[in-house]
């Protein structure tokens, strides 16, 4: 069998000449806490997933698990161990920070999409962030439009040296915490002492960050 996506399926119509199946989020019966809880075989199970497109994985997932006999009554199981890369918007308590670590590489669709999954959480909420890099002539474009949605956020430590950040220009100045490097943001985190949410949207080292 041949699986595709939803989205592949609506993007590339044309060259689909070929049997296939679709999968999405949409074969899924879905809530939201602060994650995402699947309902499935008569149990609510809570999944790591914070964001929708993380969704698409598991429905998958789940579409060949059946298609491979595994027992309707192990996948629940399955669902509820699983576990996120490090890095990858996996999620982990640290003093009275729930730290989101999404410090591999972040991308402005899907940090808008964790943006509007915690906006509503009535913890106080830190981003750090060094902008979006790796982007050519849509780097100002790009990280204009970041700083105006990190606006939900209570406060912004922005990890650069550059005295006109673009990040900045839709910011609330309020919100700005400028640092040169994450040992001077962490150093400034100790001052908070308050159950907080801690973004981590800025690149940093397995090894630093541990």
């Amino acid at each position: 069998k041949i699986y595709l996506s939803q989205e592949i399926v609506d993007k590339y119509p044309n060259y689909l000449n070929f049997d296939y199946e679709i999968y999405s989020n949409k074969n899924l019966k879905y809530t939201k806490d602060f994650y995402y809880y699947i309902q499935y075989n008569n149990s609510l199970i809570k999944t790591p997933f914070l964001i929708k497109k993380q969704l698409s994985s598991l429905a998958i997932a789940i579409e060949i698990a059946e298609e491979l006999k595994v027992s309707k009554q192990k996948i629940p199981f399955l669902i509820s161990t699983i576990e996120i890369p490090q890095r990858r918007l996996n999620c982990y308590q640290y003093d009275n920070f729930l730290v989101i670590d999404n410090s591999y590489n972040g991308n402005l669709e899907g940090i808008k999409e964790i943006l509007e999954s915690i906006k509503d959480d009535n913890r106080y909420k830190i981003a750090l962030t060094g902008g979006l890099i790796e982007l050519g002539k849509k780097y100002t474009d790009y990280n204009i439009i970041l700083g105006e949605k990190l606006n939900v956020m209570d406060k912004v430590f922005l990890i650069s040296n550059d005295k006109n950040h673009p990040l900045e220009k839709y910011l609330k100045s309020e919100k700005l915490i400028k640092v040169n490097s994450y040992i001077e943001a962490f150093q400034e985190l100790k001052q908070y002492q308050e159950e907080s949410i801690l973004l981590l949207l800025s690149k940093g080292s397995n090894v630093f960050l541990q």
